[in-house]
């Protein structure tokens, strides 16, 4: 677990703030105003989210972190949405079988120990009405070559403050038998890659 994460809360936010403040605000504006009905906004650390979502929303965060849930809450007061906050494991989410119409993961299968983002993305899956989509973002490596190079010498550093690991997340969801990818685009230059991916019929 990463430093940042470890620390959580307000010490998660100031660390957090230039990337928020440069591109996660924008990318957040883009992409979840649209979204309608129940939503789970899974990992959803300090609330950076919430003020997004649209007024007919109905948002559950989880977050397995008791300091982050204590931002996270002040931030679910104040949202458009209606948002309730539960603390919980991704890997065992306290909800039926398909319970919601979309799913919002925003750079948390990335930061997770290996072990545990396979029962974690199962769990996600599971949570999720058939037809559902799930909207993953995750950090992958520049196909420019310089900056390639100076992301792999650099990677130690959101390394040891986020857990971080690039490149992850798509070959995990192209294993899940569960789901088909529907869109993959970059939001933020060629690093930040949004993945959709839709739950199929089959059990």
């Amino acid at each position: 677990m990463g430093i940042a994460y470890l620390l959580g809360g307000q010490a998660y936010d100031w660390l957090d703030d230039h990337f928020e403040k440069t591109r996660y605000a924008r990318i957040r504006r883009k992409l979840w105003s649209a979204l309608r009905g129940r939503i789970l906004d899974a990992g959803c650390g300090t609330g950076r989210n919430f003020r997004h979502f649209h007024p007919r929303a109905k948002v559950t965060g989880v977050d397995i972190s008791p300091r982050m849930l204590e931002v996270a809450r002040k931030r679910a007061a104040k949202s458009r949405a209606a948002v309730v906050v539960r603390q919980m494991d991704l890997g065992h989410l306290h909800f039926v079988d398909g319970s919601f119409d979309a799913i919002v993961a925003t750079f948390v299968l990335c930061v997770m120990p290996k072990q545990l983002e396979v029962q974690a993305l199962k769990e996600l899956v599971r949570v999720a009405k058939p037809g559902a989509r799930l909207y993953f973002l995750e950090y992958v490596y520049s196909k420019h070559r310089l900056r390639r190079v100076l992301m792999m010498l650099t990677s130690f550093i959101p390394k040891i403050l986020y857990n971080l690991r690039f490149n992850s997340t798509l070959p995990l969801i192209k294993q899940e038998e569960r789901l088909e990818v529907e869109q993959l685009a970059f939001v933020h230059d060629d690093v930040v890659r949004l993945i959709v991916a839709r739950r199929t019929q089959s059990s």
